[in-house]
C-alpha cells in the first residue's frame, strides 16, 4: 500500500503469483503497472525453510525498503 498512493502513479496489476524453483523455494512475483512505463515485475525468491527472504530485481529491492526500519 506505501508504493501503491494515487501520487506515485503505481497501482496494482495482476497481483501476486509463487513459483516454485527448488526444493523449499520460490520466486515470489508482484505485477504491478509503473504509470506510464507499464506493467512491471518485482521477483523475490524465498526460502521456506531458512524463512530467508532475497529481492532478485530493481523492481523488488525498492519495494523492500521501508521507512524508518
Amino acid at each position: 500500500a506505501l508504493y501503491t498512493q494515487p501520487t506515485t502513479g503505481v497501482r496494482p496489476g495482476k497481483g501476486w503469483s509463487a513459483i516454485p524453483v527448488g526444493a523449499n523455494v520460490y520466486n515470489v512475483s508482484y505485477d504491478f503497472i509503473n504509470g506510464s512505463q507499464g506493467e512491471k515485475q518485482a521477483i523475490w525468491s524465498v526460502n521456506t525453510a531458512t524463512k530467508q527472504v532475497k529481492y532478485v530485481n530493481e523492481h523488488a529491492k525498492i519495494f523492500s525498503w521501508t521507512p524508518n526500519y
